[in-house]
């Protein structure tokens, strides 16, 4: 089955809960377009799960992330370690599906008590 038309989708005009983070030193950013890239990849990765299911169109995410959230790489030994942060708690995503559950939360509307992120 073919996937559906791609809809453009702008992170940044939903209500994030995010917030702004110190970030450690040891972290770098990774550029807005390598992030929203890294979404798309792992959203198109997600299609038999549940959050596919919750929205009723196939996201193309664009312009940029939830507001305060920043993907941030560190070195460690010889990998590269992703990491989401902006999360109220304070915690971070130590993945982009991990925090994917969150950004779906974010899109519906559920409330961010509800969400299944855990992080909260």
């Amino acid at each position: 089955m073919a996937q559906p038309q791609p809809f453009p989708t702008d992170l940044t005009h939903y209500n994030s809960d995010g917030v702004v983070t110190v970030i450690p030193p040891d972290h770098t950013a990774v550029p807005i377009q390598q992030f929203l890239a890294s979404l798309n990849r792992r959203w198109r990765n997600a299609k038999n799960t549940g959050l596919v299911q919750q929205i009723p169109w196939f996201p193309d995410f664009i312009n940029g992330a939830p507001t305060h959230y920043t993907l941030q790489s560190m070195r460690s030994g010889n990998a590269i370690v992703l990491k989401v942060f902006g999360h109220p708690s304070g915690r971070y995503f130590r993945s982009i599906d991990t925090f994917l559950i969150h950004v779906v939360s974010i899109m519906v509307g559920n409330g961010f008590a509800n969400c299944n992120c855990g992080l909260f």
